[in-house]
């Protein structure tokens, strides 16, 4: 999914690019002590694909293992540039079979704060 956004992305520095590639070569399961203004559950992949396999909808699926949120965050480890004052990432918000969006974030460091510079490659549905 990253590759095939990154060829609707444009042109984005090579060190960049190849940041987020080489963070993204594997995937590491998260802490739950993320501090986040709301509620949140943390799955592991195998219980995402085990949650959204089978021949029913994502979304009856997804409510009858967990009934309360509406929808699901997935998102890539974050690259940065050589400067470490941008960075990309993926992140996608799915709420049903038909119902989601998402894309590439280019991201700038200014003032101390990470502000998102550029919205690149995105889906909607």
């Amino acid at each position: 999914m990253f590759e095939r956004s990154l060829e609707h992305a444009g042109r984005l520095p090579a060190r960049l690019v190849d940041s987020c590639r080489s963070r993204n070569a594997a995937s590491y399961p998260l802490s739950p002590s993320l501090d986040l203004e709301q509620d949140y559950a943390l799955i592991t992949q195998e219980e995402f694909e085990e949650t959204f396999r089978g021949g029913h909808s994502m979304r009856d699926a997804f409510l009858a293992r967990y009934p309360e949120p509406g929808g699901v965050v997935t998102f890539s480890r974050v690259g940065f540039g050589p400067k470490g004052d941008t960075a990309l990432v993926r992140m996608a918000f799915v709420c049903g079979d038909l119902c989601g969006a998402g894309g590439l974030y280019l991201l700038a460091k200014e003032e101390g704060s990470w502000r998102v510079q550029e919205h690149l490659a995105a889906w909607m549905s």
